[in-house]
Protein backbone atom coordinates (compact mmCIF):
# COMPACT_ATOMS: atom_id res chain seq x y z
CA UNK A 1 0.00 0.00 0.00
CA UNK A 2 1.35 3.41 -1.05
CA UNK A 3 1.76 6.22 1.27
CA UNK A 4 -0.56 8.39 -0.25
CA UNK A 5 -3.24 4.92 0.11
CA UNK A 6 -2.55 4.98 4.06
CA UNK A 7 -3.15 8.87 4.18
CA UNK A 8 -6.67 8.27 2.47
CA UNK A 9 -6.98 5.34 4.97
CA UNK A 10 -5.98 7.50 8.16
CA UNK A 11 -8.40 10.56 6.65
CA UNK A 12 -11.42 8.07 6.42
CA UNK A 13 -10.44 6.55 9.91
CA UNK A 14 -12.31 8.09 12.95
CA UNK A 15 -9.56 9.67 14.94
CA UNK A 16 -11.87 12.38 16.00
CA UNK A 17 -11.94 10.98 19.45
CA UNK A 18 -9.22 9.55 21.93
CA UNK A 19 -10.32 5.89 20.49
CA UNK A 20 -9.29 7.20 17.17
CA UNK A 21 -6.27 9.19 18.74
CA UNK A 22 -5.17 5.30 19.98
CA UNK A 23 -5.33 3.89 16.72
CA UNK A 24 -3.20 6.56 14.98
CA UNK A 25 -0.66 6.29 17.86
CA UNK A 26 -0.76 2.10 17.36
CA UNK A 27 -0.05 2.95 13.74
CA UNK A 28 2.62 5.23 14.72
CA UNK A 29 4.24 2.71 16.92
CA UNK A 30 3.88 -0.05 13.97
CA UNK A 31 5.28 2.77 11.50
CA UNK A 32 7.72 3.12 13.53
CA UNK A 33 8.95 -0.52 14.10
CA UNK A 34 8.71 -1.28 10.67
CA UNK A 35 11.58 1.66 9.91
CA UNK A 36 8.71 3.67 7.53
CA UNK A 37 9.16 7.10 8.18
CA UNK A 38 6.53 8.43 5.54
CA UNK A 39 3.95 6.19 7.33
CA UNK A 40 4.65 7.77 10.82
CA UNK A 41 4.89 11.37 9.42
CA UNK A 42 1.32 10.91 7.68
CA UNK A 43 0.38 9.05 10.85
CA UNK A 44 1.48 11.62 13.49
CA UNK A 45 0.19 14.51 10.51
CA UNK A 46 -3.09 13.11 10.64
CA UNK A 47 -3.31 13.26 14.74
CA UNK A 48 -2.48 16.23 14.95
CA UNK A 49 -4.91 17.14 11.98
CA UNK A 50 -7.60 16.05 14.04
CA UNK A 51 -5.89 17.59 17.06
CA UNK A 52 -9.16 19.57 17.75
CA UNK A 53 -11.64 17.19 18.26
CA UNK A 54 -9.75 15.06 20.84
CA UNK A 55 -10.19 15.32 24.39
CA UNK A 56 -6.89 15.85 25.84
CA UNK A 57 -8.15 15.99 30.07
CA UNK A 58 -6.59 13.41 32.15
CA UNK A 59 -9.51 10.45 32.11
CA UNK A 60 -9.83 10.65 28.43
CA UNK A 61 -6.71 10.73 27.29
CA UNK A 62 -4.68 8.47 29.97
CA UNK A 63 -4.97 5.09 27.71
CA UNK A 64 -3.25 7.19 24.64
CA UNK A 65 -0.33 8.69 26.43
CA UNK A 66 -0.07 4.95 28.92
CA UNK A 67 0.65 3.15 25.59
CA UNK A 68 2.13 6.26 23.24
CA UNK A 69 5.49 6.28 25.91
CA UNK A 70 5.25 2.65 26.79
CA UNK A 71 5.56 1.65 23.34
CA UNK A 72 7.57 4.33 20.87
CA UNK A 73 10.83 6.01 21.74
CA UNK A 74 11.55 8.87 24.04
CA UNK A 75 12.83 11.06 21.16
CA UNK A 76 9.44 10.67 18.93
CA UNK A 77 8.10 14.46 18.13
CA UNK A 78 4.33 12.37 18.70
CA UNK A 79 5.27 11.86 22.35
CA UNK A 80 6.03 16.03 22.93
CA UNK A 81 2.53 16.28 20.73
CA UNK A 82 0.85 14.79 23.79
CA UNK A 83 2.41 16.37 26.64
CA UNK A 84 2.06 19.28 24.67
CA UNK A 85 -1.98 19.37 24.04
CA UNK A 86 -2.30 17.90 27.51
CA UNK A 87 -0.87 21.28 29.02
CA UNK A 88 -2.52 23.27 26.64
CA UNK A 89 -5.93 21.65 26.62
CA UNK A 90 -6.33 20.84 30.51
CA UNK A 91 -8.37 23.19 32.55
CA UNK A 92 -7.79 21.79 36.23
CA UNK A 93 -10.75 23.74 37.01
CA UNK A 94 -13.02 21.38 35.49
CA UNK A 95 -11.16 18.60 36.88
CA UNK A 96 -13.62 15.53 38.29
CA UNK A 97 -12.62 13.21 40.64
CA UNK A 98 -12.36 10.50 37.58
CA UNK A 99 -9.51 12.87 36.32
CA UNK A 100 -8.01 13.14 39.77
CA UNK A 101 -7.68 9.70 40.07
CA UNK A 102 -6.33 9.20 36.42
CA UNK A 103 -3.28 11.92 36.66
CA UNK A 104 -2.04 9.57 39.71
CA UNK A 105 -1.83 7.10 36.68
CA UNK A 106 0.44 8.80 33.76
CA UNK A 107 3.51 7.21 33.08
CA UNK A 108 6.56 8.91 35.40
CA UNK A 109 7.97 9.76 31.95
CA UNK A 110 4.77 11.96 30.64
CA UNK A 111 4.75 13.42 34.18
CA UNK A 112 8.38 14.98 33.80
CA UNK A 113 7.64 15.79 30.54
CA UNK A 114 4.51 18.05 31.87
CA UNK A 115 6.58 19.35 34.33
CA UNK A 116 9.02 20.86 32.37
CA UNK A 117 6.32 22.32 30.09
CA UNK A 118 4.97 23.80 32.78
CA UNK A 119 7.43 25.40 34.23
CA UNK A 120 8.57 26.68 30.95
CA UNK A 121 5.24 28.03 30.28
CA UNK A 122 5.28 29.93 33.80
CA UNK A 123 8.41 31.04 34.19
CA UNK A 124 7.72 34.05 32.48
CA UNK A 125 4.66 34.49 34.29
CA UNK A 126 4.50 33.41 37.24
CA UNK A 127 6.45 35.10 40.10
CA UNK A 128 6.86 33.20 43.15
CA UNK A 129 8.27 35.98 45.44
CA UNK A 130 3.92 36.88 45.23
CA UNK A 131 2.94 33.52 46.89
CA UNK A 132 3.01 32.62 50.72
CA UNK A 133 4.13 29.12 51.81
CA UNK A 134 4.15 29.49 55.32
CA UNK A 135 1.85 27.74 57.16
CA UNK A 136 -0.02 29.80 59.03
CA UNK A 137 -1.65 29.18 62.60
CA UNK A 138 -4.53 30.97 62.15
CA UNK A 139 -7.16 32.51 59.07
CA UNK A 140 -6.03 35.95 60.97
CA UNK A 141 -2.76 35.47 60.88
CA UNK A 142 -2.88 34.67 57.26
CA UNK A 143 -4.71 37.70 56.70
CA UNK A 144 -2.65 39.62 57.82
CA UNK A 145 0.47 38.33 56.07
CA UNK A 146 2.31 40.41 53.71
CA UNK A 147 2.37 38.08 50.64
CA UNK A 148 -0.25 38.62 48.03
CA UNK A 149 -1.22 34.89 47.23
CA UNK A 150 -2.20 32.35 50.04
CA UNK A 151 -2.69 28.33 49.13
CA UNK A 152 -5.97 26.60 49.99
CA UNK A 153 -6.01 22.91 49.64
CA UNK A 154 -8.60 21.45 47.96
CA UNK A 155 -8.72 17.80 48.71
CA UNK A 156 -11.12 16.41 46.22
CA UNK A 157 -8.72 17.61 43.73
CA UNK A 158 -5.36 17.09 45.84
CA UNK A 159 -3.89 20.42 45.54
CA UNK A 160 -3.25 23.64 46.37
CA UNK A 161 -4.62 26.49 44.63
CA UNK A 162 -3.36 30.14 45.12
CA UNK A 163 -6.18 32.54 47.33
CA UNK A 164 -5.55 36.19 47.33
CA UNK A 165 -4.47 38.07 50.90
CA UNK A 166 -7.55 40.30 50.24
CA UNK A 167 -10.08 37.70 49.78
CA UNK A 168 -8.62 35.88 53.18
CA UNK A 169 -8.82 39.13 54.73
CA UNK A 170 -12.91 39.21 53.59
CA UNK A 171 -13.21 35.62 54.75
CA UNK A 172 -11.88 36.94 58.32
CA UNK A 173 -14.27 39.99 58.35
CA UNK A 174 -16.83 37.22 57.63
CA UNK A 175 -15.69 35.12 60.53
CA UNK A 176 -15.07 37.60 62.74
CA UNK A 177 -18.99 39.08 61.70
CA UNK A 178 -20.51 36.06 62.86
CA UNK A 179 -18.83 35.61 66.36
CA UNK A 180 -20.27 38.53 67.06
Amino acid sequence: MTIEAWDHALDEQDSHDEQGALVLVKAYALGDRLQAPGFCRTTNNSLFDHRCSIDFGPKAILPVVKWAFANIPADRIILQFLTNYFCEDWISCKDNTEDVLALKDFPPEFVARVLRRFCRVKASTYNHSHYCYLEHASKKEAADCTFSMHAEFDEAMDYSFPIRTTKLKAIQAKVEAASL
